[in-house]
């Protein structure tokens, strides 16, 4: 690993896409077939405001030392919309002999009781023995013990274990630069501009 993306600048605008490369064909009866034909992807995609030399500096000199083989970390900027997410430290995988690859639902526990929409549709999380990125797609309420199922796409890529923690606030994707030749524009006065793109790089 080569470190975490820098957090300042913060970028005008994260663009995430969601890549499951997917065949469609029709029969001759015209009967509609469709499978998958490759792994999920998350694609990030950062556009910066105009920022003078000493700011551009930060993901310029980050961005030199990592070419295409290198992985890294991007830290997802924004606060999860469920309840109190923020504050949640403690939240495990709660299955006896853990949950097995290629699954869209885990038990969990270790979260605040009697929550209304703990999670929401939408929040990104991560599991600690896992590098891959899952987002939530049905809200989930947890019970008086603080135990919920919670629903999510992509599936699953690795064994889960027992008690596995989660990180479900703010986590990080695991990424690489996606084009081999990045660039900047520059003006005078010294006024830089910059993107980046990013794919989800799962080792």
């Amino acid at each position: 690993m080569s470190g975490t993306f820098p957090a300042t600048p913060v970028p005008r605008t994260v663009d995430v896409e969601s890549d499951q490369p997917v065949f469609v064909g029709r029969s001759n009866s015209g009967r509609r077939h469709a499978r998958k034909i490759g792994a999920h992807l998350w694609r990030i995609n950062l556009k910066f405001a105009p920022m003078f030399q000493p700011t551009f500096s930060k993901i310029w000199g980050f961005q030199m030392k990592n070419d295409l083989s290198e992985v890294f970390f991007y830290q997802y900027p924004l606060d999860n919309q469920g309840v109190g997410l923020d504050t949640e430290t403690t939240v495990r995988v709660n299955q006896v002999g853990g949950v097995p690859a290629g699954a869209t639902s885990v038990p969990l526990d270790g979260l605040a009781p009697s929550v209304v929409d703990k999670f929401v549709i939408g929040d990104f999380f991560t599991f600690a023995s896992s590098a891959k990125m899952h987002q939530v797609v049905d809200n989930a309420n947890t019970d008086a013990t603080g135990a919920t199922v919670l629903t999510f796409r992509p599936e699953t890529v690795d064994d889960l274990p027992d008690n596995d923690l989660l990180t479900v606030n703010q986590p990080l994707f695991q990424v690489a630069f996606e084009n081999p030749l990045q660039r900047y524009k520059t003006s005078n006065p010294e006024i830089y501009r910059y993107e980046a793109d990013l794919i989800e790089a799962i080792l």
